[in-house]
């Protein structure tokens, strides 16, 4: 029996890429479900209560920076409510969207091309209404899922390449971004305001 704990607590080595994995994201709803992306301009989908890969999609030949589930929708691997469904990718200065349901997984659902420069991560909060997508410039745009356009461009906060995004679950207009200018910035992004800068 110890041995078999032993075993469930090693590492695990996922494998599904042709060349260097980029990015690592696990399933809020379900602890099982991990999704990888890599620079072979795939996406994969594991679960760790299986052996292999469960799913590669191929979206393009160019790398894929940041991964991103749409939370709050049911799942290819589950009948329950409140479990994702859909990833986003972020390719470039592109987000692709994927419905893992679809039988073509390479026609992306949605698609959106509002970042000037190369994005570095996404993120999708928790009532699916909005995408964050930080990019080289610093900038991060905000985009209105439901209504498929941009919602707010969050700029002049960082000096150069802004590296991380993300929305805070407990305060619904707030957004969190992280630079290599050292700063971190709370962001009002109904107003497209910063109000907390610390410099790091």
């Amino acid at each position: 029996r110890s041995e078999a704990m032993d075993a469930a607590r090693s590492p695990r080595r996922l494998r599904g890429h042709s060349s260097t994995a980029t990015c690592c994201i696990a399933s809020r709803d379900r602890p099982n479900i991990v999704s990888t992306a890599g620079e072979d301009g795939c996406v994969c989908l594991f679960d760790l209560r299986c052996k292999d890969v469960q799913l590669v999609i191929k979206l393009g030949f160019d790398a894929i920076s940041s991964l991103c589930f749409k939370q709050g929708a049911s799942s290819h691997f589950t009948t329950s409510q409140g479990n994702e469904n859909m990833i986003y990718a972020a390719s470039g200065s592109e987000i692709k969207c994927v419905d893992l349901q679809m039988p073509t997984f390479e026609k992306p659902m949605e698609s959106y091309a509002y970042n000037m420069e190369e994005i570095n991560q996404i993120s999708c909060n928790s009532k699916s209404s909005f995408l964050a997508a930080a990019d080289d410039s610093g900038v991060v745009k905000i985009i209105d899922i439901r209504q498929c356009r941009p919602f707010k461009t969050l700029r002049s906060g960082h000096a150069n390449i802004c590296s991380s995004v993300q929305f805070l679950p407990w305060k619904p207009w707030t957004v969190v971004s992280g630079g290599l200018d050292s700063k971190m910035i709370m962001w009002d992004f109904s107003k497209g305001r910063p109000f907390l800068v610390a410099d790091f």
